[in-house]
């Protein structure tokens, strides 16, 4: 009786097993779909708009600062910039020119987290109630997420960037979007607890 009871447990235990690995997979295939496959908001909801962009993979800036210019933005924050990048530095490597006098640097931040921080700061200062948020598709789920936290009162409009630079045929794809799922699922799991501040 006790060796079948034993089994018993034991099946189920295999069985929840295999569902939270099924549960994982899925989340996972549908974190990529939704990083690959997303599309950008229409420009016409997004004119006359403070544009913060996020540094730390190929064409967030290059891609901010046209979206900026598209929508009339009247002030653009590039934040998580290396010490050594100055304003000469975007005119000459990025063709900032155009925009170089309503672009503000960001060098404190070295994370999600803190970029965040500095752009409500940088927000605030300038009285601005909502902003477009421009970083790479697969981050900008998590880093959406961590404005809201910290700014809950400031309307972040998310913008993503395509990675063309990372196509899913290359291990790189794969690496980084295995990483950043498991990322979010933290941040987003983080949030849900009163217990403890993940923004810290």
């Amino acid at each position: 009786m006790k060796q079948k009871k034993d089994n018993h447990i034991f099946g189920k235990t295999i069985l929840l097993g295999q569902l939270l690995i099924l549960a994982w997979l899925f989340g996972l295939m549908g974190f990529i779909a939704y990083s690959y496959f997303q599309k950008q908001p229409p420009l016409s909801a997004l004119q006359n708009q403070p544009v913060i962009i996020l540094t730390g993979d190929s064409g967030r800036i290059d891609t901010g600062l046209e979206l900026a210019n598209e929508i009339n933005s009247p002030a653009i924050l590039i934040s998580g910039v290396d010490p050594r990048v100055t304003k000469d530095a975007l005119v000459s490597n990025w063709d900032a020119g155009a925009a170089i006098n309503i672009i503000s640097l960001d060098h404190d931040a070295m994370n999600t987290v803190d970029n965040a921080k500095q752009s409500a700061k940088w927000l605030k200062e300038n009285q601005y109630t909502s902003a477009i948020l421009v970083t790479s598709s697969y981050h900008i789920a998590r880093a959406h997420s961590i404005m809201k936290a910290i700014m809950p009162e400031i309307k972040t409009i998310p913008y993503p960037v395509k990675t063309t630079h990372l196509p899913p045929q290359e291990l790189k794809f794969w690496r980084i979007m295995y990483k950043e799922f498991h990322k979010t699922i933290l941040v987003e799991t983080c949030l849900l607890q009163p217990f403890f501040s993940c923004l810290e």
